[in-house]
């Protein structure tokens, strides 16, 4: 069996993202070895998810030469001698806004192991790895959080908008009283909503799925209610006007 060219030992990421931007920096070292002479080594980035940085691609320090292949999904680059190598790359990353959230996502090269380094993250909370349910996440002394994230080949990081929720927060109470009979079991239900900062248009409500919603008796300020069948399922109640009031 004819071995491989090139090894990927490892990878590490830092991910820069100022809380009032929406592009990260982001600066990859991995650790490859090269088997054979002038090794050819591809990685699967996309030209349409990252920007290369001028001047800021090395490999053990020294400058290296990068291009695309024609579909702008490989970047290659090579290595004269074998050896044990560290390629740096720093590149940005656009953000989406989406869910009063900023995520950030790309394909990176998979090695053996994956360590992302989120720099400055005040609120470790609002970081979520979608991709990676099992990462080990630590938070550091420096402020930075730490994740371990195996053997993976994109990242998907996102955070919490805390601009975007500051502009919609509600305060919600809710009361429940139970009436218990043979055979059936009914609640009434009242629900106290304070528009801290923003508007109201819809109110969800999750319940168990064998409750069933009815009819709401003089409550002009309601005017559809409707049932999305789950577990739990949940009952959408539109509002005739959008809420800026306690009601």
């Amino acid at each position: 069996e004819q071995l491989p060219a090139w090894l990927r030992r490892s990878a590490t990421y830092e991910l820069d993202a100022a809380e009032d931007g929406i592009a990260a920096h982001i600066v990859m070292r991995l650790e490859l070895e090269t088997l054979v002479p002038l090794a050819q080594i591809s990685l699967p980035f996309r030209r349409g998810e990252i920007h290369l940085l001028e001047g800021r691609s090395s490999l053990d320090g020294e400058p290296v030469s990068l291009d695309w292949d024609d579909a702008g999904t490989v970047l290659r680059f090579e290595v004269e001698r074998p050896g044990v190598y560290q390629l740096t790359l720093a590149f940005s990353v656009a953000g989406k806004e989406e869910n009063d959230a900023n995520s950030w996502h790309f394909n990176v090269p998979s090695a053996a192991r994956s360590v992302l380094r989120i720099k400055d993250a005040r609120r470790p909370g609002d970081w979520l790895l979608p991709t990676v349910p099992g990462a080990i996440v630590k938070s550091l002394e420096n402020g930075d959080l730490l994740a371990d994230l195996g053997m993976i080949g994109t990242i998907d990081v996102s955070r919490k908008d805390q601009r975007r929720l500051a502009k919609n927060m509600t305060e919600a109470e809710q009361f429940v009283w139970w009436q218990l009979r043979p055979g059936s079991v009914t609640a009434d239900v009242l629900i106290r909503i304070n528009p801290v900062a923003g508007t109201i248009t819809e109110i969800k409500l999750l319940a168990d799925p064998h409750l069933r919603i009815l009819p709401l008796e003089d409550e002009p300020r309601v005017s559809r209610i409707w049932t999305e069948e789950g577990d739990p399922s949940i009952f959408h109640l539109t509002l005739s006007e959008p809420a800026t009031e306690m009601m």
